[in-house]
């Protein structure tokens, strides 16, 4: 294929040199086979970048269960429950705006096509507080703090796990992608000495993914479980093509 495209070039040079003048052929001569060695003579490389970050956001969910068969009986109940369950947070150091209430689910298990005939409730009441903090630290300590709640006769529904993210991740993309094409370009640069030639331009460049992932994984691990952890680890690695120029 390369002896083709070399035969190619060769005869259009020859076209050319009968429709110019020697001079300008011998300029155009140079100038093509220049270019066509440049784009001969290129190295690829990848630059990779990994960085412990702690995340800057943290979400919960406390649920709440009420049960029984007088339904007024059992909303009056969860109300109070609710209120008991905020000041149980506003107490621990959350703040009022970072709480929002979620909607009451309420079931009448009566009114379901399948039910046990035998079972002792007739009524279910699942209610819910969600917290979202950038105060990462104190969210985590949440859920080893609730058996304070069951010793006030608050019924959870689960105790579920704090979701901790990093708001603030597009914000540090352009300086990842920076510091994995400078690594590239280093490698390239070691590849160029080792051979007796210098790295040129970006010849092509590829991105890559940039992946949140758990402290402590590896590269085999592909499977995001990050939200899990307050601290994350950012992993980019970017692949580019750099052009190898005569010294």
């Amino acid at each position: 294929m390369e002896k083709k495209a070399l035969g190619a070039f060769t005869a259009l040079i020859l076209g050319l040199s009968f429709a110019v003048g020697p001079g300008l052929m011998g300029f155009l001569l140079s100038k093509s086979i220049s270019n066509f060695k440049k784009s001969a003579n290129t190295v690829t490389v990848k630059g990779l970048v990994e960085k412990s970050v702690k995340s800057d956001r943290a979400e919960w969910v406390l649920g709440i269960r009420v049960a029984g068969n007088d339904a007024e009986q059992m909303l009056n109940k969860a109300e109070t429950d609710i209120k008991t369950s905020k000041s149980f947070l506003l107490e621990a150091g959350v703040k009022q705006e970072e709480i929002t209430e979620m909607p009451l689910d309420f079931t009448d298990r009566q009114a379901q096509e399948y039910i046990n005939k035998d079972a002792k409730n007739r009524y279910y009441i699942v209610a819910g507080l969600k917290v979202s903090s950038a105060n990462v630290d104190l969210v985590a300590k949440l859920p080893k703090q609730t058996i304070a709640l069951a010793k006030q006769g608050v019924a959870l529904d689960r105790i579920s796990k704090p979701r901790f993210m990093l708001e603030k991740f597009n914000e540090m993309r352009p300086g990842l992608v920076s510091e994995a094409t400078t690594n590239a370009r280093n490698m390239a640069a070691q590849f160029a000495r080792d051979s007796g030639v210098k790295v040129g331009a970006i010849a092509s460049a590829n991105q890559g993914v940039i992946r949140i992932l758990p402290t402590g994984s590896v590269p085999e691990q592909e499977w995001d479980g990050a939200y899990k952890t307050i601290y994350k680890k950012l992993r980019v690695v970017s692949t580019l093509t750099f052009y190898l120029d005569d010294k």
